[in-house]
Order: C-alpha cells, then structure tokens, then sequence
C-alpha cells in the first residue's frame, strides 16, 4: 500500500458561501453576476435542504464588495439564510490520500476510535444572537474509502450532504461540524486529523495502515458573517455553553 501522510497545501484562501432557504431568481441572478456560482449539493442529512447555496471562490477580502452583497440580499424581501466570509489557512487544510488495499477491518475498534473523534453534545438549531465561529468540512471520497467507515460516519449523526465528483461513486460526502467556539473547533480538527492519520499509518491491534479513510479535512473561520432575518435558518451549531468533550 502506497501512502502519504496529511500534507498542507497552498496558501491562505478566503472565500464567500451563501445558504439561502428562500431566495428569489432575480437576486440569484444579481449574486451569478457579481461572480457566485452555485454549489450542487444533494441528499442533505441533519440539516434543512437549501433553496440555493452559492460560493464565491478565490475571494478577496474586500468590505466594500462585501457590502455590495449584503445589499443584494437585504432587498429581497424573501431571503432567509446567511452569508459568510471565511478562510482556510494552510495548516488548517489537510489530506490524506493513499492507494487502498484493505483486506479486513476490525469495525468495533475502528468504530470507537472514530466516535472518539466528534463532540459529545449534539448540534442544534442556531439561536437568535448567536454566531458561528468556524466549521470543519470532512470530505470522504466515496469511491476509495471502505464500506465500514461510510456505514460508521453515516451512524454518527452528523449534517451531510453530498457533491458531485468524476470519481466511480459519482459524488463525495462532506460532513459538517459548526462551531460557535474557534478553540472548541480547531481541538476538534486537531484530533481528527492526529486520530484519523495515526489509524492509517498504525492500523488495528492486529494490523497495519488499513483503515481506508481517503479525504480532505478542512477548517474554516469565519471572519464576516451576515442573517436574515434575526432567526433566519443556518446549519445546526455546536454551543459553546459546555465543553464539547
């Protein structure tokens, strides 16, 4: 088995996603033209099934541009969603990405370390005042990485959904962690990418590097943030009123 352990790649990165519940078609139209693109996401899971959901990537962080989107979206008098600035540095963007040759795997071991991994408290619908501070995206590679690790991360519970990709599967599933705490999320990625990196390399017990988790794991801040209306639908949020362990 040919493998490479997470890598860091390129450099700091901003970017504009929009999640919008309810939209009209000319105000898609008005962002399309100011440079988004629609993001095809299906099969959402944990989570409300956006009206459109648009990025725009390669952002330059520009509070002037900002505005000019802000005033997109407050003259439509039907919007409900949100807006968010966000980077990703260098170190919080990682991949782990080998050649497969799984045999067999012990699924209650490799079943609990992956539990291990994610917050205890669950998600809930984001409140009124409260403001997410950054969100970690699990991007499994449907195609290479084994059944017994899909059939767990599906168990866990956590918001999904899926992209399509020229992979066989025909699409990756991302799974979404949003935090309101930035210290409470960058732990959390930390010991993903620690737990997940030394089951690849050390394996089970009784074997070695073959867990077949194939992925990126990315964490994004979020540096402005936009809601409309006062109770309009995010992602569900992890508070930061307990510890999340």
């Amino acid at each position: 088995m040919e493998q490479k352990n997470f890598v860091q790649t390129g450099a700091p990165k901003y970017d504009l996603h929009l999640s919008a519940y309810a939209i009209k078609s000319e105000t898609i139209q008005q962002l399309t033209e100011f440079g988004f693109t629609r993001d095809e996401f299906a099969n959402n899971r944990y989570c409300d099934t956006t009206a459109y959901h648009g990025s725009f990537h390669d952002w330059q962080a520009d509070k002037e541009k900002w505005d000019d989107v802000v005033t997109i979206l407050s003259r439509d008098e039907t919007f409900n969603g949100g807006l968010e600035e966000e980077i990703a540095l260098p170190y919080f963007r990682k991949k782990l990405s080998f050649e497969p040759a799984v045999k067999f795997i012990v699924a209650d071991y490799v079943s609990l370390a992956l539990k291990s991994l994610f917050p205890k408290k669950k998600a809930v619908p984001s409140p009124v005042g409260r403001q997410k501070a950054c969100d970690i995206h699990i991007n499994l590679d449907w195609q290479y990485t084994v059944d017994v690790i899909k059939k767990i991360m599906d168990e866990l519970g956590i918001v999904s959904f899926d992209r399509p990709t020229n992979n066989s599967a025909g699409f990756n599933r991302i799974y979404t962690l949003t935090f309101e705490d930035l210290s409470e999320g960058v732990e959390c990625f930390d010991t993903i990418t620690g737990v997940i990196n030394k089951l690849n390399t050390e394996g089970t017990p009784d074997t070695s590097g073959i867990l077949g988790f194939v992925g990126k794991v990315k964490l994004e801040i979020t540096t402005r943030a936009y809601r409309k209306p006062l109770d309009g639908i995010l992602l569900p949020l992890i508070l930061r009123d307990e510890s999340p362990y």
